[in-house]
This record gives C-alpha cells, sequence and structure tokens, in this order.
C-alpha cells in the first residue's frame, strides 16, 4: 500500500512480533496528507510492515493497513 501511495520507504533496524509470534521487520514513512471524508491530516507518521504481516488466511482476510490511535486521536475518534 505504501508503494501505491507514492510514499519514500525508509529503513530501521525496528522489529515487532505480532499475535501469531512472528517477527516483523519494520520500516516508515510520512504522507504529506491524508484525507479521511472532510478531516485532513498533514505529516503523518506511518509504520510499514510487509504485505504478508496483514495476510489472515486463516480468516480469508487481507488488510491493507490500519489506523494508529495518533490518527484517531487528531480525528477526535478518542479522547
Amino acid at each position: 500500500e505504501a508503494v501505491r501511495m507514492g510514499l519514500t520507504i525508509r529503513e530501521t533496524s525496528a522489529s515487532v512480533t505480532g499475535s501469531t509470534g512472528k517477527r516483523n521487520r519494520i520500516r516508515w514513512a510520512v504522507a504529506n496528507k491524508i484525507r479521511f471524508g472532510p478531516a485532513n491530516l498533514r505529516n503523518v507518521l506511518l509504520i510499514v510492515l510487509p504485505d504478508e504481516a496483514f495476510q489472515m488466511s486463516d480468516l480469508g482476510l487481507n488488510i491493507s493497513g490500519f489506523l494508529g490511535l495518533p490518527v484517531i486521536r487528531a480525528l477526535e475518534c478518542v479522547g
């Protein structure tokens, strides 16, 4: 998704362990602008994970991405 959005992906040495116990390397990017309906967010930090980290074949799901708490707070969805 990050490539499709035309983002510049930056490398890190960091990794995360998901709910399956699999360790995934993370990278990051900054989106200059993200629009959600009437809301426009600028300079949003994104964590970029490999596509396979979002595939849940047991459930027949393939997730393109998800919103983190800073974005949800910026949208004033939670306090």
